[in-house]
């Protein structure tokens, strides 16, 4: 009878299994949460930036509007003075003038600002 051959399978070295550090996951879990607070917060620096920019262009315009204004003020104010010291043959002319510069500027305005105030109003801001 034959003999069979039986084979034997390599012996293959393995090395035993290693451990991770608990304070080394820690570490690289505390850095990537750095990170990410760092992302966040540049995030939030550029839309801050962006916002303020915007900002800066309104208030530019409201400087601009509120020279306008005072001069529409100071306007008024001397048309106010006119009219009281206007003789009566020239009163029609100046409240007609006064009533032009009424409905075409500050009646507008008026009516914006009330507007304005209504809805704070209404949303308890005041």
């Amino acid at each position: 009878r034959k003999q069979e051959k039986v084979h034997s399978a390599p012996r293959v070295l393995v090395r035993e299994r290693e451990y991770v550090s608990k304070l080394a996951v820690l570490g690289v879990a505390a850095i990537m949460g750095l990170a990410l607070v760092v992302l966040m917060n540049y995030v939030e620096l550029t839309l801050l930036s962006s916002e303020t920019v915007k900002l800066q262009s309104q208030l530019a315009e409201l400087e601009t509007e509120h020279v306008h204004l005072t001069a529409q003020y100071q306007q008024m104010f001397d048309m106010a003075y006119t009219l009281r010291d206007a003789p009566d043959q020239a009163l029609p002319m100046v409240v007609d003038d006064i009533k032009f510069r009424f409905s075409d500027f500050l009646s507008q305005k008026i009516c914006d600002s009330l507007r304005i105030l209504n809805q704070l109003y209404r949303r308890k801001a005041l």
